[in-house]
């Protein structure tokens, strides 16, 4: 899925919305957080039950989009027409706390493999956005490329499962 077809699914409406309630942020960083809520929301309807974080900025635009609860509506509907996005204010420790070791790094290189399969490789703007990848690329004292050639792998051995449907498909 292009960015391009990310941003068409936000509408005039939201868009001009975001504009206003982030005006004090740069108007690239909120186009940045945009597109990673966006890869975000699709996500997280393919992969449910996932705890996938986001950092702080992609979470305020997804804060944003709830309190607007027609347009929210309209996103989910976008994705797929069944799908609602519950929020959870849940913190990652209550979430691991009933999932084995295993389990957690399963999902988070599942995150990973959909990720790069569908929007592409992370760059060094857009890893800002996901704790688990920063966190990879920092502890393992890789560059960028190196992250990126471990997640092309692990779509490589995946069995499909890191496809996303189009939005309203």
């Amino acid at each position: 899925m292009v960015n391009e077809q990310l941003n068409d699914l936000v509408s005039d409406f939201m868009r001009s919305h975001l504009r206003k309630k982030f005006s004090y942020w740069d108007p690239r960083k909120l186009e940045s957080a945009i597109l990673e809520f966006l890869k975000f929301f699709v996500m997280a309807g393919k992969l449910p039950g996932y705890f996938i974080p986001l950092n702080e900025d992609a979470d305020n635009v997804w804060h944003a989009y709830i309190l607007e609860t027609k347009e929210y509506q309209d996103l989910c509907r976008k994705i797929s027409p069944h799908f609602f996005l519950h929020h959870t204010g849940m913190a990652f420790s209550d979430y691991a706390a009933n999932r084995s070791p295993h389990k957690l790094y399963e999902q988070d290189l599942t995150f990973l493999a959909t990720y790069v399969k569908n929007f592409g490789n992370f760059t060094e703007e857009s890893i800002n956005y996901w704790p688990v990848a920063s966190f990879i690329k920092k502890s393992l004292n890789w560059d960028i490329n190196k992250l990126n050639d471990f997640c092309i792998q692990l779509v490589r051995l995946s069995d499909g499962s890191a496809d996303l449907v189009q939005p309203g498909a």
